[in-house]
């Protein structure tokens, strides 16, 4: 609300129209980008992603809100009539109904949304000193404030730039914990999941992986069937058993046998898998299955009780 009060009257002088038409939409769309100057931070750190078409949602929302707000005064002083106020509040619900679709129908147009825009908690701090940097320069006039703008922005920028750098190096394993076997493999910004094959044939990438992936700002991620071949520069894949980052890795989705002298440093268990022997040396084994636990070395982390398993790799 701040930042519409603020910035609306600012960009709406910056153009005068005189058609009360055009001069209207004008205003509506001043709103929406001084809307959109204030929440933009707080948007790309909750929810990683940056709405594109939001002008055009907007064109739609605000008209409709002074409706809703009319017609629910309405609902409100004819309660005492329960017919009418039923009659009210049914065509609230219909244009309610009406306006969620149009919004549907934003919301799916190609590029609606621009993903992979993820701020950390320093760059959401960043983003709101350059905001305020540049409320006070509008107001006064100073140019120390615009000096601090420039500084804010910089190292904005710099946040930014040791997130890509640190994330370049990043070598990890996770199994997420959820019903179906996903087994993210992240290197870096290239990343790939390995699930179930009918979320293979469908190409979907689960909810659970999706966020990780955004708030990482990772590519999109290569999908693989568990039980399918694969191989490129940083994974190898044959059958249920996979070598990424120098570990070996297996995964149970029955007995415990590997081919010739394979000894899986890291064990995942499945739902259909049954416990098998340690893994070798100091290795680890994750069970997606919400048995007990077992006894013995290793420890099992169990996802349905414990959550995600997650190890870096050297």
């Amino acid at each position: 609300v701040g930042g519409i009060v603020f910035f609306q009257p600012r960009i709406a002088h910056l153009f005068s129209f005189r058609s009360r038409v055009v001069r209207y939409l004008w205003e509506l769309l001043a709103v929406s980008l001084a809307s959109q100057i204030t929440t933009f931070p707080l948007a790309c750190f909750y929810f990683h992603q940056f709405p594109l078409y939001f002008w055009v949602s907007n064109f739609i929302v605000i008209p409709a809100a002074f409706i809703f707000i009319f017609l629910g005064i309405l609902v409100l002083v004819t309660s005492v009539w329960p017919l009418l106020s039923m009659f009210l509040a049914g065509i609230t619900g219909m244009l309610t109904t009406g306006v969620c679709f149009l919004l549907g129908k934003v919301a799916s147009l190609p590029w609606a949304v621009l993903p992979g825009i993820g701020f950390p908690v320093t760059s959401l701090l960043l983003s709101y000193v350059t905001l305020v940097m540049v409320i006070l320069f509008l107001v006064t006039r100073k140019s120390y404030y615009l000096q601090g703008i420039l500084l804010s922005a910089t190292l904005l920028f710099f946040a930014g730039a040791i997130l890509r750098y640190r994330q370049a190096g990043v070598r990890e394993i996770i199994v997420y914990n959820s019903r179906e076997p996903q087994i993210h493999l992240i290197h870096g910004r290239e990343n790939y999941l390995l699930v179930s094959g009918e979320s293979e044939d469908e190409g979907r990438v689960p909810q659970e992986a999706g966020a990780y992936i955004q708030a990482c700002r990772l590519k999109k991620p290569v999908v693989i069937a568990i039980g399918g071949d694969y191989d490129d520069a940083l994974v190898l894949k044959r059958g249920n058993l996979f070598s990424f980052g120098g570990l070996l890795a297996g995964i149970v989705t029955g007995d415990s046998r590997w081919p010739g002298e394979a000894k899986p440093r890291l064990l995942i268990v499945t739902r259909a898998g049954s416990h098998p022997a340690e893994p070798a040396g100091d290795g680890w084994m994750v069970s997606t299955s919400s048995r007990g636990e077992k006894q013995g070395s290793p420890k099992v982390h169990y996802t349905a009780s414990m959550g995600a398993w997650r190890q870096q790799l050297p």
